[in-house]
């Protein structure tokens, strides 16, 4: 056996050693970038095998004897076997270990099979590890990219690096996406890049799964200068040379006699920007899942409302019988959609999981008779619902419900501080009601939503849109095997049950029933055909979008004079959902931000073969710079189906106006320009735009324009 293994896909070469596994070597097949060099920085598998007395005990694949191995003939596998493995602090343990790596494509896919043998439980383990990433070019800063709340996360990697894990509780500088909330792993993350903006690493589950994969940065020694995050670019005369690790964690908590394959990982290089790291794994992603269709009447760019008529402070602001009034209201203003929420008994935020509409607004009949009467009048009606919390003060929780918590490994539950309402005392977190994350895989839970569902649908309602079905607040395991799972189950594990059983009632009673969700994670997008989300950043980046091109997705407009929010809706095809006063009024006090956004949506379905049911590409295909050569954001490439000219959306959130340049890939035609409030199409000279401050519009070839050539009708 020779002291290295080559194993090489269409994108990257891995070389690994033989004495112990370590990925030693890591470089793109054209030699251009070596992403990792070192021996000594090499890295296999770890895992946490807890003792008495010792819970921190580390196995490392690097102090073990050197493995058995299996190489295919023709080099695209290599399988090595550890029949036992050694703990630093416990000797020897009867735990076997099989890595595998193979070549898929461009994909080398890493997975790691844990027989456990032994007394103990093996609780976590580290694999694939990368020991080093550098950069391409020194001129490159590098960046981790990973999803956020309907958005992607670009964090400084090197030569800066942003931690997020307090200092106090680890040796060295971390980053974890967000720890403690719904995007620090898959399934709610289930990819992440490393890239400079031209190339990047992508690593990435390469299979569907509801396990907790994260990606745990580590920066060491540490920072050179702690007050500017810089990476050590010398030798600092510290115990270890510097490096900024990868490693993807599993948390498998393998009981002892049991075995487990951990959820596969791919490892890939492309060239270009995240959206060409996104393309790998939402290429992956086609070959296991496909996006669900929303009823007909939920299909166009018609605006929302959301309203609430409740808190949890009893503040009773809308009777139902005087819901109508609103619905005339959207269709004076256009809009086609009421999202009720509070409507509940207790209001926004009290008593979760209870779905009962509340008697001191006129209770479940007047509820079912203002639904009908807002249909009649053209706007449909989506009721905002909770099955994710329990409302930890209300009598059924300390009764009954407090049965069906998500308990942590001490028997205890993920508390949740819960959402403050308008009161003094909630604002200062006195009077709070807090809440508590319930596991879906209790049957007597399930069947309690199953039956509030049940009502939903038979209040006569066009759809659900359940609010925080992304996450489960802290909680990513549950530790009560009586609610049968194992224990350290994933909470993710049961999602797509509950919203399964929500859709064979549905589908019986209402096909046309929506199932809308919070900004549903990836593999949601499988049972929910529209996910609502707040899109607020100057800088947001549409990882969602771009991700899921023709999704249905809907962000809130609260400003009263939303210009920006909304040019943002139109580059990036969200629909609107209009908030005054952080949905507590009415559209009526807004009527800058109401008048502008019904003419975006009046501009997007005239020309909606582009800019509706086109395909988003994001910037991809096009450039738009500034007078100074400068790339100019935001905006978004548009493709129709029927393979026409692509036209383009852009917007200018400045507050001065700019001239820009428009290029779209492969085309010299010449364009025009339509403002959101224009009065027309504009002619552009040499495709040079002026667009005003806070405005935005969309850019199509003059040639189309001029005699209404693609107007939708």
């Amino acid at each position: 056996m020779t002291d290295t293994i080559v194993i090489a896909s269409s994108s990257l070469q891995a070389t690994f050693a033989t004495r112990d596994g370590s990925l030693i070597h890591l470089v793109t097949v054209d030699g251009e970038w070596p992403i990792l060099e070192g021996d000594g920085l090499g890295l296999g598998f770890s895992l946490l095998v807890p003792l008495d007395g010792r819970r921190n005990n580390p196995v490392d694949s690097r102090e073990q004897p050197p493995p058995a191995w299996e190489i295919a003939d023709d080099g695209t596998s290599a399988v090595a076997e550890w029949a036992r493995v050694r703990s630093e602090h416990g000797g020897e343990h009867d735990i076997a270990v099989r890595m595998t790596v193979c070549v898929e494509g461009e994909r080398l896919v890493f997975s790691l099979t844990i027989d456990n043998h032994s007394e103990l439980m093996v609780e976590d383990a580290r694999f694939p590890r990368v020991g080093d990433v550098r950069q391409a070019s020194t001129d490159r800063p590098l960046y981790s990219f990973m999803a956020g709340y309907a958005d992607g996360r670009r964090r400084p990697f090197r030569p800066r690096f942003l931690d997020s894990v307090p200092y106090f509780g680890v040796d060295r500088p971390a980053y974890i996406n967000d720890p403690m909330e719904q995007s620090a792993a898959a399934p709610y993350t289930p990819f992440m890049l490393v890239e400079d903006g031209e190339r990047g690493l992508y690593l990435g589950l390469d299979q569907p799964s509801h396990e907790i994969v994260g990606w745990i940065l580590e920066l060491r020694p540490g920072w050179s200068d702690s007050m500017h995050l810089k990476v050590p670019d010398r030798d600092m005369s510290a115990p270890e040379p510097t490096c900024v690790r990868i490693d993807v964690a599993h948390l498998p908590y393998l009981p002892a006699g049991a075995s487990c394959t951990l959820p596969s990982i791919a490892m890939a290089a492309f060239t270009g920007g995240w959206q060409a790291g996104a393309g790998i794994y939402r290429e992956r992603r086609s070959t296991w899942t496909s996006p669900a269709d929303p009823p007909e009447w939920a299909t166009g760019p018609t605006a929302w409302m959301q309203l609430q008529v409740n808190s949890p402070e009893d503040e009773l602001r809308l009777p139902f019988d005087r819901l109508p009034e609103v619905a005339r209201s959207c269709v004076h203003h256009g809009v086609g959609s009421i999202q009720l929420v509070g409507w509940n008994e207790g209001g926004q935020d009290r008593n979760n999981p209870n779905h009962t509409p509340d008697p001191r607004l006129g209770g479940t009949e007047a509820l079912r008779e203002a639904i009908a009467e807002c249909q009649r009048l053209g706007v449909r009606i989506v009721l905002f619902a909770k099955f994710t919390w329990a409302d930890r003060s209300s009598a059924l929780y300390r009764t009954e419900l407090h049965r069906d918590a998500i308990r942590d490994p001490y028997g205890d539950t993920y508390d949740h501080p819960g959402y403050k309402y308008n009161t003094v005392s909630q604002l200062l977190g006195v009077s709070t009601r807090q809440l508590v994350p319930m596991c879906f895989a209790s049957e007597h839970y399930r069947a309690l939503c199953e039956s509030d569902f049940r009502g939903i649908v038979d209040l006569g309602a066009d759809g659900m849109l359940f609010d925080e079905c992304l996450h489960h607040g802290r909680a990513l395991l549950c530790f009560d095997a009586t609610h049968g799972h194992r224990s350290g189950g994933s909470v993710f594990n049961f999602d797509d049950a509950l919203i399964e059983a929500f859709a064979s009632y549905a589908r019986a009673v209402n096909p046309e029933f929506l199932f809308a969700g919070e900004a549903i994670y990836d593999g949601q997008f499988g049972v929910y055909p529209l996910s609502y989300h707040r899109s607020f950043e100057v800088d947001h980046i549409p990882l969602t979008r771009f991700m899921h091109p023709r999704a249905q997705l809907a962000v809130a407009s609260v400003g009263f004079d939303d210009r920006n929010l909304i040019g943002q809706a139109l580059v990036r095809r969200y629909i609107l959902s209009y908030e005054p006063f952080n949905f507590q009024g009415r559209l009526e006090d807004f009527p800058l931000t109401a008048a502008y956004g019904r003419s975006m949506d009046e501009l997007r379905t005239t020309w909606r073969r582009w800019f509706w049911d086109g395909e988003y590409r994001d910037e991809l295909g096009a450039s738009v710079h500034t007078a100074a050569g400068e790339q100019h954001h935001p905006f978004a490439v548009f493709a129709p189906d029927d393979g026409s000219h692509p036209g383009v959306a852009l917007a200018n959130h400045t507050g001065v106006p700019v001239r820009l340049k428009v290029a779209i890939d492969g085309s010299t035609e010449p364009l025009a320009l339509h403002l959101i409030d224009g009065p027309g199409w504009e002619p552009a000279h040499d495709n040079w735009l002026e667009v005003p401050a806070h405005s935005a519009g969309i850019v199509l070839p003059f040639g189309i324009v001029a005699n209404g050539r693609g107007v939708s009708r």
